[in-house]
């Protein structure tokens, strides 16, 4: 992991859903994000960790609040310090220009976004979007990938072989249709959301069927 934490200093976290049968309310697919950061935290150099998950449920705490709140549980309080937790984005997209915005704020210059293999396309889209000419400076790392390396094969051979893969690869090939639109699509998830703010809570439910 020394290569990850040579060149990156700070990390976008990608958020995904609730699953209301676990314990911790987080979904196979933002337990494995945690189960990655935990480990990156405690194993590399990185400056600042960005959490920026929403509240997907008017009910429940947002994801940005209930990942940091499982993150400080697995780290001591000196490795909980480097997290940023901005909780008010709803999708990928918004989670990029939150991040871009504190990007510029802070000045930094070795970031990368951490994500789920199956979301890749889409992220790097988002970012060439919003980033424009500068998206060839941000660095991508596939959660799985890191995981495997840290000798966590089991769990990611679990989580490969889940329903709630099989779930979001169907939600990914829907999103990054629309997403792949040129010009239009990345506005098109905009609107969307706007009309169907709670389309997580739908999303969360779906998900959770997988994990009974």
């Amino acid at each position: 992991m020394q290569s990850i934490s040579s060149h990156i200093d700070d990390l976008l976290i990608h958020c995904y859903w609730l699953d209301y049968n676990s314990k911790n309310l987080l979904d196979a697919h933002s337990n494995l994000q945690l189960l990655a950061v935990a480990c990156l935290l405690k194993k590399t150099n990185i400056k600042k960790v960005v959490i920026l998950g929403g509240k997907i449920d008017l009910h429940r705490k947002s994801l940005g609040k209930i990942i940091y709140q499982e993150l400080s549980k697995k780290i001591d309080r000196k490795l909980a310090s480097k997290i940023i937790v901005v909780p008010n984005s709803l999708t990928t997209r918004q989670e990029v220009r939150g991040f871009r915005k504190l990007v510029e704020k802070n000045h930094w210059h070795n970031i990368a976004s951490l994500c789920l293999s199956v979301q890749l396309p889409r992220v790097k889209r988002a970012y060439k979007r919003i980033f424009s000419d500068k998206h060839n400076q941000i660095g991508f790392v596939k959660t799985e990938d890191m995981l495997n390396q840290l000798g966590y094969e089991k769990e990611v051979a679990e989580y490969t072989n889940s329903k709630e893969l099989k779930l979001l690869k169907l939600n990914e090939i829907l999103v990054g249709t629309i997403n792949g639109i040129p010009i239009i699509g990345g506005y098109l998830i905009d609107i969307m959301i706007k009309i169907f703010p709670w389309k997580g809570v739908f999303l969360s439910k779906i998900f959770s069927v997988g994990n009974k």
